[in-house]
């Protein structure tokens, strides 16, 4: 009987602990409660993200230095304390604003037709290399997809570059790279995580490709704002797949 009393102490002691270590909140802006906003220890690199309620709890402790982010939103970090062990967090994010110069507009210029005759061919070419290479792409040519709408509704999403800018813009070999290298990002997660099948991954790539995603979100450091990018590209990729089915 006392060994009895011994363990269930033992048990309560430790489920204590362990909810002492945890801290909880809600993330909101001035919209709404805010859903898949990422937070992360630092310090013990523990990664935990918002629900459908911008409810989130994430193991903590004292001194440690959580940073919380979103794509639309100023990224916040502030320090672990023993008061926030107590009671549940009310954090407010600020959304990230564009605001522009006003602009008054003297002249349309038509797009070059030579522009709309290479769009067309491109998406051609694309959509038959698909078809009679499919080993590069990972599809089976009796793929049950419209290779020639398909083609053409990618090549639409490739925006022309500013010349005036360095900006570089990730590749599609960029992120086979990426996927075959880290740790982080692996052909498992694309599968598993983002659902995109083994057949697809590579035009995954080329889709992702075409959304101009900026080479820094290769650096170690931005990480898990490529991790929100493909996660949010890959809702609209199963899309345009779904769209381009054949029927």
């Amino acid at each position: 009987m006392k060994r009895l009393f011994i363990y269930v102490t033992l048990v309560c002691f430790a489920a204590s602990v362990s909810a002492q270590n945890n801290i909880s909140g809600y993330i909101y802006d001035d919209h709404a409660s805010l859903q898949g906003i990422r937070l992360l220890n630092k310090t013990q690199h523990i990664l935990s993200y918002t629900d459908q309620h911008g409810y989130f709890e994430i193991h903590a402790s004292i001194n440690d230095t959580i940073e919380i982010s979103s794509l639309f939103h100023q990224q916040k970090t502030f320090l672990v304390t023993s008061s926030l062990f107590e009671e549940d967090m009310v954090i407010e994010l600020k959304a990230i604003t564009n605001e522009l110069d006003e602009v008054e507009i003297h002249k349309v210029i038509q797009k070059p037709l030579d522009t709309i005759v290479f769009e067309a061919r491109f998406g051609n070419q694309l959509a038959n290399d698909i078809k009679n290479r499919p080993w590069l792409y990972g599809m089976q040519p009796s793929s049950n997809i419209d290779f020639i709408a398909l083609g053409k509704k990618i090549v639409k999403l490739f925006k022309k570059k500013k010349t005036k800018t360095t900006i570089t813009y990730i590749t599609p070999e960029d992120l086979e790279n990426c996927f075959e290298e880290s740790s982080l990002f692996t052909r498992t997660f694309l599968k598993e995580e983002l659902h995109i099948p083994m057949d697809y991954q590579y035009l995954f790539f080329d889709y992702c490709s075409a959304q101009n995603l900026n080479s820094k979100l290769l650096d170690k450091q931005n990480e898990f704002l490529l991790l929100e990018a493909l996660i949010e590209h890959s809702k609209t990729f199963h899309k345009l797949l779904a769209e381009s089915e054949k029927h």
